[in-house]
């Protein structure tokens, strides 16, 4: 869904700024990558501090009905409930979330949907692995990835 304007807010987090984009409607994305064609505004939507908590190792979830599903496939809609469902310190493999959403040979796919993620940290695509035990990719860098899966393993 396209919207006339966006905002964003960020955290200073320990992997770096963490970007919140919104418009008035809907919040349309996350990144660790500063947007562009957004005006930075302040937000006070509840979900903002619920990622300062993420960070501050105080939150494992997040409400659920903060992201938009409406523009998604409904492939990716269920590949990205299915991994929310993936606790926080833990992975899953890119087959074995193929497999959770009753697509077996769907691992590419699954790791299509992951590059595609409008929502890093809410929909935890840096839990998902590959089989052999390889990171595989992550669309805000490898480097990212590591630092969020051993901060989780910490608890």
């Amino acid at each position: 869904m396209k919207y006339d304007r966006y905002f964003f807010d960020y955290l200073t987090t320990q992997f770096g700024r963490f970007f919140l984009i919104y418009s008035d409607a809907a919040i349309t994305g996350t990144t660790f990558t500063a947007p562009e064609n957004a005006e930075y505004k302040k937000c006070g939507l509840p979900l903002f501090s619920e990622l300062n908590e993420y960070f501050c190792g105080k939150r494992r979830e997040f409400t659920q009905g903060l992201i938009n599903f409406s523009d998604m496939t409904p492939f990716r809609r269920s590949v990205y409930n299915e991994l929310l469902r993936v606790p926080f310190g833990e992975v899953i493999t890119y087959g074995g979330l193929a497999r959770r959403v009753g697509k077996p040979s769907s691992a590419r796919a699954v790791g299509q949907a992951m590059r595609v993620n409008p929502f890093p940290i809410l929909i935890p695509c840096h839990r998902v692995i590959g089989s052999s035990g390889s990171l595989g990719g992550y669309s805000e860098g490898i480097d990212i990835k590591i630092k969020l899966l051993e901060f989780e393993k910490k608890g």
